[in-house]
C-alpha cells in the first residue's frame, strides 16, 4: 500500500515538472516575441525621431523664407519711397525751369526793339533751358520705366518665394501626417505587447 502511494506521488511530481517545463517554454516564446516587438518599436521610434528632425529642418527653411520675404517687402517699400522723392524733386525742377522760360520769353519780348545782340545770349540761354526741361522730362520717363521694371521683377520674386513657402508648408503637412501615423502605429504596437 505504501509503494502504491509513493508511485502515485512521483507520477504527480513528473506531471507537475512537465507542466512547469511547458510553461517555461511558453514563457520563453512569449519573451522572444516581446523582444522582437520591442525591437520593431525601437526601429519605428528611430524613424519617428528622424521624421521630427526633418520637420524641424522644414520649419527652419520656412522661417528663413519668411524672413527673406519680409526683407524684400522692406526693400520694395524703400525703393518706392526713393522713386517718389526723386520724382517730386524732378517735378519741382521742371516747374522751376518752365517758370524761368516764361520769364525769359517775357524779357525777350520786351527787349526786342534794337537789342538783337544782347538777345543772342538770352536766346541761347532759352534753348539751354528748353533742352534741360526736355532732359528732365526724359529722365522722369526713364525713371518711371525703370521703376516699373524693378517692381515687376520684385513682384515675380515675391511670387516665387510665395510658391517656395507654400511648397514647404505642404511638405511639413506631409511630414506631420507621417509623424501622426507613426505614433499611432507605435501605440498599437505597444498595446499588443501588453
Amino acid at each position: 500500500m505504501r509503494k502504491l502511494i509513493s508511485r502515485v506521488t512521483l507520477e504527480d511530481v513528473y506531471r507537475e515538472l512537465r507542466t512547469v517545463i511547458g510553461a517555461i517554454s511558453t514563457l520563453k516564446d512569449t519573451l522572444e516575441s516581446t523582444v522582437k516587438r520591442l525591437s520593431i518599436a525601437e526601429d519605428r521610434l528611430g524613424e519617428l525621431t528622424r521624421t521630427v528632425e526633418i520637420l524641424n529642418r522644414r520649419v527652419s527653411e520656412v522661417d528663413r523664407s519668411i524672413i527673406n520675404i519680409r526683407s524684400l517687402f522692406e526693400k520694395v517699400g524703400n525703393d518706392i519711397e526713393v522713386i517718389r522723392r526723386q520724382s517730386t524733386l524732378l517735378n519741382e525742377n521742371i516747374k522751376s525751369t518752365l517758370q524761368s522760360l516764361k520769364s525769359l520769353r517775357k524779357e525777350i519780348s520786351e527787349e526786342l526793339g534794337g537789342m538783337r545782340y544782347e538777345l543772342k545770349d538770352k536766346i541761347t540761354r532759352l534753348f539751354e533751358l528748353e533742352s534741360q526741361a526736355l532732359s528732365d522730362i526724359s529722365r522722369i520717363h526713364g525713371m518711371l520705366s525703370n521703376s516699373s521694371i524693378v517692381m515687376a521683377s520684385m513682384e515675380l520674386d515675391l511670387k516665387k518665394r510665395e510658391e517656395i513657402v507654400k511648397n514647404e508648408i505642404s511638405n511639413i503637412r506631409l511630414v506631420l501626417l507621417d509623424l501622426v501615423t507613426g505614433i499611432e502605429e507605435l501605440k498599437n504596437l505597444l498595446k499588443s505587447n501588453e
